[in-house]
């Protein structure tokens, strides 16, 4: 039995990380980002909520026959990674200026465990090859 981390479990992690995040997005959406925000930042939210929890499912490896995303899980990494880092920015600088709830700053944390994850499995991955 091999010890210490293994690239499939990092990815899975990171995986289980989108879609936790995910659904913490989606409930924050519907429940009201804050008594204060604005409409543009629920929805926002929302959107998030459903591109994380779908960026996990395609992580993780599931696949669909006829599927226009590509099958290689080195690829859905990447791009979620790029996702993620879009997002942190677009987010935190929105946060910096506006504030927001301590589930902001929940989500937040998610987001930079699953970048950590991906940058982790890529130079894993690298090695194992």
């Amino acid at each position: 039995m091999k010890s210490g981390l293994q690239p499939t479990n990092v990815r899975k992690a990171m995986s289980a990380l989108l879609v936790i995040n995910g659904f913490i997005h989606l409930i924050v959406a519907a429940a009201g980002v804050g008594p204060d925000a604005p409409e543009r930042l629920r929805i926002a939210v929302g959107v998030f909520g459903v591109v994380y929890s779908l960026l996990g499912v395609w992580v993780w490896g599931f696949r669909v026959e006829g599927a226009a995303l590509p099958s290689d899980n080195r690829t859905a990494v990447r791009v979620t990674l790029a996702i993620i880092i879009f997002a942190l920015i677009a987010g935190g600088l929105d946060y910096l200026r506006n504030g927001g709830p301590a589930t902001l700053l929940i989500m937040f944390a998610f987001d930079v465990a699953a970048l950590a994850c991906g940058f982790i499995w890529l130079n894993l991955s690298r090695k194992v090859r």
